[in-house]
């Protein structure tokens, strides 16, 4: 009978730890962009939603399955194998969270995906007033819910977060003006923080956590 083959383990501890960089690719991400050193070809990481979500998440299960394989085999001891899976299960719990970088930070890794919604028809005007214009999808990730705010005539309220008593805040596109006053789907705007040009934010943090 032929001998099963059994991947080496040092090949195994390589893709665990390929496996657990990906599991915190969001905490790496938002700690390079809260220094401005995320290259912004993958700004996505630190995106809430979108692509880097499912990175994490698959990177958290197989790095956890790899880390009780690795245990299993390094160590027949069932208390061993425990404790490994319970410190695993723990780790588990926060790897795939990004952590929020911040406004400044969050808007520069969103930058292009941000300028291409403003040049949208049902955005860029002059169009009826809408306060649900659905983003296409390769766009969708970049506002909660996958909508945004038009105002009719070139600006546009980008929401990062919803709440459920229609309150709201995110980034505003308001060409020559500012968005103080306007709504933010049931949540008045005040106090905006330019960030760039016609770019601004409005009730959303502004440090990082």
């Amino acid at each position: 009978m032929a001998k099963r083959w059994r991947p080496p383990t040092w090949a195994l501890l390589a893709a665990g730890v390929i496996a657990w960089l990906a599991a915190f690719s969001g905490w790496i991400a938002s700690s390079l962009a809260s220094q401005h050193a995320l290259p912004q070809t993958v700004g996505w990481l630190v995106w809430p939603r979108g692509a880097g979500v499912y990175v994490r998440a698959a990177g958290t299960c197989v790095g956890l399955a790899l880390l009780v394989w690795l245990s299993v085999r390094l160590s027949r001891r069932l208390w061993v194998t425990s404790l490994v899976v319970i410190a695993g299960l723990v780790v588990a719990v926060g790897a795939p969270q990004a952590p929020y970088p911040g406004p400044r930070a969050l808007f520069d890794s969103m930058r292009p995906q941000l300028d291409a919604i403003t040049t949208l028809p049902d955005v860029a005007g002059p169009v009826s007033p809408r306060h649900d214009v659905p983003l296409p999808r390769g766009l969708s990730a970049v506002a909660v819910f996958g909508y945004v705010s038009s105002d009719g005539v070139g600006g546009v309220f980008v929401p990062q977060w919803a709440a459920l008593v229609d309150d709201a805040g995110g980034f505003w596109f308001t060409p020559g003006t500012s968005p103080d006053g306007r709504d933010m789907w049931g949540m008045t705007c005040t106090d905006p923080t330019r960030l760039d040009g016609d770019w601004w934010t409005c009730g959303m943090k502004l440090t990082a956590e």
